[in-house]
């Protein structure tokens, strides 16, 4: 039976670890914030941590692309597996994707 020690083996190591977080831009607004995500940084690249695709968005900044799409044409959002321009994605995938911003901890 595999253990937690037995899977983290040599060739896992090697192994690419992505990880694409989405922060809310009041997260690095001040000092103690700041410090706490850059620990976050530093604590994934210090555990093997070899693609970092970090996403800084709001739910207020996505529902005002929803009314003015013209002033957001190049936001890009995760969606799952892949990045769109989240103005060229269906309201109801732009919907879904504003819930789970709103829903982060």
């Amino acid at each position: 039976m595999a253990t937690p020690s037995t899977i983290h083996t040599t060739s896992h190591r090697k192994q690419p670890r992505n990880l694409s977080p989405t922060f809310n831009p009041s997260w690095v607004r001040d000092p103690e914030h700041r410090a706490k995500v850059k620990g976050f940084l530093r604590g994934y690249i210090e555990n093997g941590g070899t693609v970092l695709q970090i996403n800084m968005i709001d739910a207020d900044t996505l529902r005002e692309t929803q009314k003015n799409p013209a002033n957001y044409k190049h936001l890009l959002v995760r969606v799952t597996g892949y990045n769109a321009y989240f103005t060229s994605i269906g309201k109801e995938l732009q919907d879904e994707i504003i819930a789970r911003e709103t829903h982060q901890i």
